[in-house]
């Protein structure tokens, strides 16, 4: 049993990290196609696929399944914001044609084309540049939350911002520091399941982004002055 676990858990840290790079190519992508310089989002483009190749071993079908699922977040975020809306007939053309490449140079021309053809750009939403920045880091957090080495120095780095100016405009809009709101977001899923389930502490740790119960206690005594066993103790009492 302690071999299946051992098994799982690594598995399913190779599914968050899977999960943290497309995410992170899906958004430097969306970055450089709002910078709308075509140089710009050339280069970003051939980073991307050079990060896929590089950091799994090399199997045709599984870089369309990574690509899909790149695009998808891409062309999710540009509509989010009202930067390009792309109907669904369309996407689906566009995503069939991406993957129906028959080898690696084929698909980053492929892919170079269609990256270059998002004309339909709406400006006016660039304006808004410092907000759109900030409320996507707020929306990546809220989707990202329960890895653990999500971090102000994580999304500075991924969002290619200085760390202080980013903490200083988030609390700006926000109300809260990165740090405090990653741990609001952590906390509040931890209490949910304290109070709700059964599920032993390492469990619930690792679900909410803790990684291990001792940061979970750490974290609950710096902001609820009370230890996760406490709450869940207290809780059953009442």
């Amino acid at each position: 049993h302690h071999q299946q676990d051992l098994a799982g858990f690594e598995e399913w840290q190779m599914f968050e990290k899977e999960q943290l790079l497309l995410q992170r190519i899906a958004l430097n992508l969306y970055s450089a196609i709002c910078t709308m310089n075509r140089s710009e989002i050339g280069l970003v483009l051939s980073r991307s696929i050079d990060q896929l190749l590089d950091s799994y071993p090399f199997r045709l079908s599984d870089l369309h399944r990574r690509v899909r699922c790149v695009v998808d977040d891409l062309l999710q975020r540009l509509a989010r914001d009202d930067i390009l809306v792309v109907d669904a007939k369309k996407r689906s053309a566009l995503l069939d044609d991406l993957i129906s490449s028959a080898s690696e140079r084929e698909l980053r021309q492929r892919a170079q084309q269609y990256c270059l053809r998002l004309q339909e750009l709406n400006p006016e939403s660039l304006k808004r540049n410092t907000t759109w920045k900030l409320e996507h880091i707020r929306r990546f957090i809220d989707d990202n939350y329960s890895n653990p080495s999500l971090d102000s120095a994580a999304l500075s780095r991924m969002f290619e911002l200085n760390a202080s100016r980013m903490s200083q405009q988030f609390r700006a809009r926000f109300g809260i520091s990165v740090l405090d709101y990653i741990h609001s977001l952590r906390i509040d899923r931890a209490v949910q399941l304290l109070m709700n389930t059964s599920m032993p502490l390492a469990e619930i740790s690792r679900l909410c982004g803790y990684g291990t119960p001792g940061t979970m206690h750490r974290s609950f005594r710096k902001y609820l002055d009370i230890s996760p066993g406490e709450l869940r103790s207290g809780g059953e009492r009442m």
